[in-house]
């Protein structure tokens, strides 16, 4: 990966907020005008509570003991409306059709004791989650630090896999380890997808798929990069995804290609994503890798080996 990727790790970004707020009476304007009174943050190295006149708490995650949810209860759904839900890295709004939510208050322990209180959360437990993911994260980071990743991957065992299409053709060669089996029946899930590549165990997350799909609007690497943005991260906003990284300052298979790795949620698991999209005569190439945040590191030797591996071939 790129040196811009490694060193995201060491900034610290915002990944759930939410901002408490009064109406108080603007004579001015003669009407009321909401303030914001406390601000709640997460962000992927602390817990962080600001109240007006009172200053700032916050408790590093790597220090945090855990985080409860207190007075977990459900309400109705106009009434669920009123409480606090808080920002995933954009303006967000649950839209599930149940009749009913869950809210609470999320106690975050230091100590030995409750140090920081936020009340009335809307789905405290997807914030509770966030957290968890964190602060396992940065134990692996700080795990990392203290142990050299290049003895597993010169001892790990690859294979060669050769993706041929349905002409005979082979169109490109990846190795895998062997512990990473090859699943090609997987139109039902995407059509796009010509090969799965699948970590055992099958219960595990931890998947790198291979699509091809035709560009038929003649768009360049970019553009269609740029596209893949908007969607993710504008218009399916309400996904909670959070974007770590996008360049093009990479390659696959030899050609041009762009990179984005991002945060979000599949089956209520916080996972992240790599994604390189290349073009190769006149076909979209996308790679996605998805695993389970807090195994990221683990695996992103591995990840990296394969894609380097990537190789087109030449037509017969």
């Amino acid at each position: 990966m790129s040196q811009e990727q490694q060193g995201q790790n060491d900034q610290e970004v915002i990944l759930w907020l939410n901002e408490v707020t009064k109406s108080v009476w603007h004579k001015l304007h003669t009407k009321h005008t909401k303030i914001v009174i406390q601000t709640q943050e997460i962000t992927n190295f602390n817990v962080v509570l600001s109240r007006d006149n009172e200053g700032t708490m916050k408790i590093p995650l790597i220090e945090l003991d855990d985080v409860q949810i207190m007075n977990n209860r459900s309400v109705s759904q106009g009434i669920y409306s009123g409480f606090s839900s808080g920002r995933y890295f954009c303006s967000y709004h649950d839209f599930s059709n149940s009749n009913s939510r869950h809210v609470g208050d999320l106690v975050f322990l230091h100590g030995g004791k409750p140090e920081i209180i936020f009340r009335n959360i809307a789905a405290p437990n997807r914030v509770a989650s966030l957290v968890k993911a964190e602060k396992k994260r940065v134990q692996q980071l700080q795990n990392d630090k203290a142990i050299d990743n290049t003895a597993p991957i010169q001892q790990e065992k690859f294979q060669c896999y050769q993706y041929q299409d349905k002409t005979g053709q082979n169109l490109f060669q990846i190795n895998r380890p062997l512990n990473f089996i090859v699943i090609t029946d997987h139109e039902a899930i995407n059509k796009n997808y010509v090969v799965i590549l699948k970590a055992l165990p099958l219960t595990s997350l931890t998947t790198l798929g291979i699509a091809i799909s035709d560009n038929d609007n003649d768009l360049t690497l970019d553009a269609y990069a740029n596209t893949k943005i908007e969607t993710l991260f504008i218009i399916e906003k309400t996904k909670n995804l959070h974007l770590l990284e996008s360049t093009n300052k990479v390659t696959l298979g030899g050609e041009k290609a762009h990179m984005i790795v991002y945060n979000g949620l599949i089956n209520d698991v916080y996972s992240t994503h790599l994604n390189i999209i290349a073009m190769h005569n006149n076909k979209i190439y996308s790679i996605l890798f998805n695993c389970d945040v807090d195994e990221y590191q683990q695996y992103l030797p591995t990840v990296t080996r394969m894609i380097e591996s990537f190789t087109f071939i030449a037509r017969t």
